[in-house]
C-alpha cells in the first residue's frame, strides 16, 4: 500500500519538500519542534508564506499539535534575471519552522494551573436510535408472545461519536471551516494521536463554532471550535428493510442507481482539505 501523501501547503500544491531539510527535536519535557524547507516558484513565495501562517497548518508527519509559527524566504541563486537594480529569482526555498506555539496569542488562554494552553480536543463517543425497526419481527416474551403493535417498536442503533477541537486567539478565520461544513471525507482516515482509523465518508465536517470578545484594549482574536460527528455505517448509506442492511442513497430520483459520488447527500471532499482540523 503506498504511503499516504505528505501535504504542507494546500493554496500552493506544487510547493514541494527540499532533499534532507527535514528536521524533527522531542524531548521527555513534552516539547517539539520541526522544521523544512519547501521550494516553490519565486512569484509564489508570498502566497505560500501566507497560507502556512494564517490558516493554521500542522507538522503534517505526525499531528501532535505543533503548527507553523515562522517562514523564512532565501532565493535558489542558479536561475534568475535581472530587473533594474533587483534580480527576479525563478525559485525560492522556504524554511518553515513548527512549535506549540503558533496558534494566534497563546498568553490570553489559561487552565486551572495557570499553564497556556494551545489547543483543547474533546472525544464524545455516543449511540443514535434513528428509525423504528419492522415491528411485525418481534413480540413479547418470547419467540411466541404477542407481537409487538407499531408504536411500541424498538429503534434502530447507531454507534457514533463526536470529535471536537478548540483553538484560541486565532487572528483570522480559516476559509475552510466554512467551506468544509456538510462534507465527508472521501478516504480512509488513521489518527496516530487516537489510534483508530475512519473508513470513507464517515466523518461528516460539523458547523463551527467562533466566539471573540473585545476589551478597552481590543481583541486578542477568533476562540474555533470545530468538530466531525462519526457516523460508523457512514453518511450515505440507509437502512433498508428489504435488504436488512444499509444501502447508498442518492439525492436525484432520475439516477438512483447511478455510482456517481456526486448525487450523494453529502458530498465527498478531499481528505487532505480535513487534515488542518482531524486529530
Amino acid at each position: 500500500m503506498p504511503a499516504e501523501p505528505i501535504i504542507y501547503s494546500v493554496d500552493v500544491p506544487d510547493a514541494y519538500e527540499e532533499h534532507g531539510s527535514i528536521s524533527e527535536m522531542y524531548n521527555t519535557e513534552g516539547k517539539a519542534t520541526e522544521s523544512v524547507t519547501l521550494r516553490c516558484k519565486w512569484i509564489d513565495r508570498y502566497k505560500l508564506v501566507s497560507d502556512l501562517l494564517t490558516k493554521t497548518r500542522f507538522w503534517p508527519q505526525i499531528n501532535i499539535g505543533t503548527a507553523v509559527h515562522q517562514c523564512t524566504i532565501k532565493p535558489v541563486p542558479s536561475k534568475y534575471e535581472k530587473a533594474g537594480q533587483g534580480i527576479i529569482y525563478d525559485e525560492a526555498l522556504v524554511t518553515v519552522a513548527y512549535d506549540f506555539k503558533t496558534e494566534g496569542n497563546k498568553e490570553t488562554t489559561k487552565d486551572e494551573a495557570g499553564n497556556d494552553v494551545i489547543f483543547s480536543e474533546t472525544l464524545e463517543p455516543s449511540t443514535e436510535y434513528v428509525e423504528d425497526l419492522d415491528y411485525r419481527k418481534y413480540r413479547w416474551d418470547s419467540n411466541e408472545g404477542e407481537q409487538i403493535k407499531p408504536e411500541e417498536c424498538p429503534r434502530r442503533r447507531y454507534l457514533a461519536m463526536q470529535l471536537k477541537r478548540k483553538m484560541y486567539s486565532l487572528k483570522a478565520i480559516p476559509v475552510s471551516v466554512l467551506s468544509l461544513i456538510g462534507k465527508v471525507n472521501d478516504e480512509e482516515y488513521t489518527s496516530t494521536s487516537l489510534g483508530l482509523t475512519f473508513p470513507k465518508e464517515t466523518l461528516l465536517f460539523k458547523p463551527p463554532t467562533l466566539e471573540r470578545s473585545f476589551t478597552a484594549e481590543g481583541t486578542k482574536g477568533w476562540d474555533l471550535s470545530v468538530g466531525f460527528q462519526f457516523r460508523e455505517q457512514t453518511w450515505n448509506k440507509y437502512f433498508r428493510p428489504e435488504d436488512e442492511g444499509f444501502t447508498a442513497g442518492y439525492t436525484d430520483m432520475y439516477k438512483m442507481k447511478s455510482k456517481n459520488p456526486g448525487n450523494k447527500p453529502y458530498k465527498q471532499y478531499p481528505l487532505g482539505s480535513f487534515k488542518d482540523w482531524l486529530f
